[in-house]
């Protein structure tokens, strides 16, 4: 089963101007060296919403036995201080956060691949949901959302993948959706229409927090 490795760094002061720079050299430093060492780098991507100055990055590993080999060989190249000079050279205070998680059943490598292979004219934007279900009843969650995947999915919004992190808190997980190119209509209406499988997933799920991700120059995800 592939894996997920998810990086948030915040950067401080969260000023643009100091986003920006890091940005730039984290692809022109960061991204080079972490493939090199063997890491899948799907997407790199700019919080929309949140907190300020955060980026996110996911990337996939194919094995634990990929992780371990792509990480031990980061570590090596990361005790020559001059490997990510030009990136501490800013001067900005750069926090990391990373956690490691396993693709979820309906986190199809054809989802994936279908996404990847058809890059649009113009950076698109990304849902990212963090969902969490009840302790004891994770399986059931996880068959409950997966429906609801099959049935929605290519229908304007797309799959990209799913994974739950080995650490944390038990029971959440985490969705990863394409938007479509024209805005989504979020606005309260009465009467709506709701489809069976959408309410057997939110009656499996505990609590959903939703966030806006935008991709960032280097990411392989547009």
């Amino acid at each position: 089963m592939a894996l997920i490795m998810e990086v948030i760094h915040t950067v401080r002061p969260a000023t643009p101007a100091n986003f920006e720079k890091y940005v730039v050299r984290y692809g022109e430093v960061a991204v080079p060296l972490m493939e090199r060492c063997g890491f899948d780098l799907l997407g790199g991507f700019q919080w929309s919403t949140g907190e300020r100055g955060r980026d996110l990055l996911l990337v996939r590993f194919d094995s634990l036995e990929h992780y371990d080999k792509a990480t031990t060989q980061l570590v090596r190249e990361l005790s020559d201080p001059d490997t990510i000079k030009g990136l501490m050279d800013l001067g900005l205070d750069i926090e990391e956060y990373v956690r490691l998680g396993d693709t979820l059943p309906y986190a199809t490598a054809e989802r994936l691949a279908r996404v990847l292979d058809d890059p649009p004219d113009a950076p698109r934007q990304y849902l990212l949901a963090r969902l969490k279900a009840p302790l004891g009843t994770f399986p059931d969650a996880l068959e409950a959302v997966g429906q609801l995947v099959d049935r929605v999915d290519g229908q304007g919004t797309e799959l990209v993948t799913a994974y739950s992190a080995r650490s944390g808190a038990r029971g959440e997980f985490t969705d990863l959706w394409v938007l479509p190119d024209r805005p989504l209509d979020l606005s309260f209406r009465t009467g709506a229409q709701s489809l069976p499988e959408l309410d057997r997933a939110f009656a499996a799920v505990e609590t959903e927090f939703v966030d806006y991700v935008n991709p960032l120059p280097y990411s392989r995800l547009r």
